[in-house]
């Protein structure tokens, strides 16, 4: 095999590689499902605590998602499961907010939306 076709071989075989893992890279990416939080306003509420539990589990243990609002007021949940929930929606140790039936889609998109809070 002469050397001009060893580097065609070499480069083809650097391309499917460079291919199949950006293949891997995407497919590893998570999946992510988005809320909010507003006041009665529509203002966006920053720095509220979201955890969502399943409908049977007890609020004692962890929940199943445990995150925080941006300053728009947004909250995202890592690989969502399409499920129902119940919600509780904090600032400092004040409860503000228990919702039953909240549900994820297929798509990951949290119902209802917006959560309105009075603050």
């Amino acid at each position: 095999m002469d050397g001009h076709r060893r580097k065609i071989i070499l480069i083809g075989a650097l391309c499917a590689g460079l291919l199949v893992s950006g293949t891997i890279t995407f497919g590893a990416q998570q999946a992510q499902g988005r809320g909010r939080i507003v006041n009665r306003d529509g203002a966006p509420l920053r720095g509220f605590r979201v955890q969502f539990y399943y409908l049977n589990q007890d609020e004692r243990s962890a929940p199943v998602f445990d995150v925080y609002t941006d300053e728009y007021g947004y909250f995202l949940l890592k690989n969502p499961r399409q499920e129902n929930y119940r919600v509780r929606v904090s600032f400092a140790t004040r409860s503000l907010y228990v919702k039953d039936k909240v549900w994820i889609d297929d798509k990951g998109s949290v119902h209802p939306m917006p959560f309105v809070v009075d603050w």
